[in-house]
């Protein structure tokens, strides 16, 4: 898993365009055109990471997943991240679980 955390400032750009084409209703497929450019700035500029064996956020929060997390936090403003609710209807996480004898590396 390769994961941006956020925080809250301004709009982020390529968040306005994807999110503005999902769907509302579920099972309904959407298509999205990316450009590299737009690929390439979904992540940080700073390419340092953190990383460690976790599991999934989701049920059945499956272990031995690899996770990358990018140490440079990117913005998302108030309205987007209303949007997101809106769209997902949930935060997307579970609560903190000890790291159980698990390294987390830089």
């Amino acid at each position: 898993v390769v994961a941006v955390m956020f925080k809250n400032g301004r709009a982020n750009p390529i968040l306005e365009k994807i999110w503005h084409k999902f769907p509302l209703k579920e099972n309904k497929a959407v298509s999205i055109d990316l450009s590299s450019a737009d690929i390439k700035s979904m992540m940080p500029s700073n390419k340092d990471y953190y990383k460690f064996m976790g599991s999934l956020t989701t049920p059945p929060c499956s272990e031995n997943v690899k996770w990358n997390v990018y140490k440079t936090e990117m913005t998302i403003s108030k309205k987007q991240v209303k949007e997101f609710y809106n769209i997902f209807g949930h935060t997307n996480n579970r609560a903190l679980q000890n790291t159980n004898n698990r390294t987390i590396t830089e």
